[in-house]
């Protein structure tokens, strides 16, 4: 049963980044979100949708606006906040990403590439399937769960 919800929608653009954040700590005040759970929820936010915009679009030479729009959904229940991230980009399931590996030295570290995994991290379970012609991502957090306790030092 939801006890509140709420959605965005937004172009496929870096730039709608802000509006998702200002939308994600809005809800996280008036739902009174423990931080850590607020945390998460953000930088699961930015990190789905930055996917999306650098890599997802089938449209990026073209003008097709619907097309590149990104449905953003939170909802809260009892015990638990979900994170539903739509949009009609190529296909992309996330959860075939193999792990980071562990550079060997400083020369082999690179920038970027972690977002999947911290997506991982920082939420309780991820759920991915294409329908029709969307990617569909769904983030579940715990609201009483050790996992988003990472985000505490934060």
């Amino acid at each position: 049963m939801n006890v509140d919800s709420s959605n965005i929608i937004v172009s496929a653009d870096l730039a709608d980044l802000e509006q998702i954040c200002q939308w994600v700590d809005q809800l996280g005040n008036r739902w009174e979100l423990p931080h850590n759970t607020l945390f998460a929820i953000q930088l699961c936010c930015e990190e789905g949708f930055s996917n999306v915009a650098r890599h997802g679009s089938i449209h990026k030479d073209q003008d097709h606006s619907e097309s590149n729009q990104v449905l953003l959904k939170l909802n809260l229940k009892e015990d638990e906040v979900n994170l539903e991230i739509e949009d009609q980009g190529i296909p992309f399931n996330p959860l075939t990403m193999p792990p980071p590996q562990t550079p060997k030295s400083i020369d082999e570290v690179k920038v970027g590439g972690l977002g999947v995994h911290l997506m991982k991290k920082f939420s309780s379970k991820i759920n991915y399937e294409r329908r029709g012609h969307l990617n569909h991502l769904s983030i579940h957090f715990s609201l009483f769960s050790p996992t988003n306790s990472l985000a505490s030092t934060h």
